[in-house]
């Protein structure tokens, strides 16, 4: 039997999965990533563990067929890191820089795109399918025949910087105005409910909160709170005609939604359907939503899926 690891570098914590051959994940822990979120710390703690894990379980690095890893950025299919913001990395090719501290195979690609690929290959995706997720910001991920699309250097999946409000005057982080991710992410909900405070004269529970976050405007929601289902209205709204531009291009059969979506639940699912068939062409109209089975697992299942798809 040969193994293999699933990596997800995200937020203050770094994600291992251990896999065999078939996809089955045997183990999964977590370390806390290096205060200095810098490549020259990160990839060495990365190195570091998986030796460490191999060690302790007494297995050799001659049954290990590689390392998947997930950044929160671009990777082309050299594996040159396009830069990632979330982490300070610059350019530079990730999958060099492990494999020559592990001694061993590496593969890496973008966090959502190998979520996107872990649904399709061990959740509830499918051979083609379209994957859109709700974290930090709005991620997204493109499975055509079965086939992860990553672009032409690792862009490919970014449904959060489709534009969707030709009106808006504020700027995304991207630098671009109108963004899907500027409402349909924490920080955009809150964006979006502080408008409609200010906008209009509609009683709401969040009128009585100096400070207030996305999670305030989902309760208030649940409790049939007028402004706050108006504001998620919203969200739902822009996530939809998000999502049926891109299916518009790839047709998918399936779209998978992760992420706090997953966690909001049924009004989310069908808030985003209803805006979807509202924009979407046609021959996509009996697309399956579903949400993400796999959770917060899915990018370490396709992180070592990529690595799989490249063994030999």
């Amino acid at each position: 039997m040969r193994y293999g690891f699933g990596v997800d570098i995200f937020g203050p914590n770094i994600k291992f999965g251990f896999f065999d051959e078939e996809g089955n994940l045997i183990d999964k822990w977590k370390i806390a990533a290096p205060i200095n979120t810098e490549s020259n710390k990160i990839i060495p703690a990365v190195a570091k563990e998986v030796e460490s894990y191999l060690k302790k379980k007494g297995i050799n690095e001659e049954d290990v067929i590689g390392i998947g890893v997930g950044i929160p950025g671009p990777v082309d299919r050299t594996g040159v890191v396009q830069k990632c913001v979330n982490l300070g990395w610059g350019v530079f090719n990730i999958e060099h820089a492990l494999s020559g501290l592990a001694a061993m195979k590496v593969k890496a690609g973008n966090i959502s795109t190998l979520s996107a690929l872990g649904e399709s290959w061990k959740g509830s995706g499918s051979v083609n399918t379209v994957f859109m997720a709700m974290n930090t910001g709005l991620g997204g991920g493109i499975i055509c025949d079965g086939r992860l699309v990553r672009g032409n250097n690792g862009g490919a999946g970014e449904i959060g910087h489709i534009v969707v409000n030709k009106a808006e005057k504020e700027p995304c982080a991207c630098g671009k105005f109108g963004c899907a991710e500027q409402y349909c992410s924490p920080a955009g909900i809150v964006r979006v409910a502080r408008r409609m405070l200010t906008n209009t004269g509609a009683p709401s529970v969040l009128r009585y909160k100096k400070f207030f976050d996305y999670k305030d405007v989902l309760k208030a929601a649940e409790e049939n709170d007028e402004l706050s289902i108006n504001v998620m209205n919203r969200v739902y709204e822009y996530a939809g005609q998000a999502l049926a531009a891109v299916c518009c291009v790839v047709n998918p059969d399936t779209v998978v939604l992760g992420g706090e979506f997953c966690k909001i639940g049924q009004p989310a699912m069908e808030g985003v359907a209803r805006s979807f068939k509202k924009y979407v062409f046609q021959a996509n109209e009996n697309v399956r939503f579903t949400f993400a089975a796999l959770d917060t697992d899915a990018c370490i299942y396709g992180a070592f899926k990529l690595v799989l798809d490249n063994y030999g």
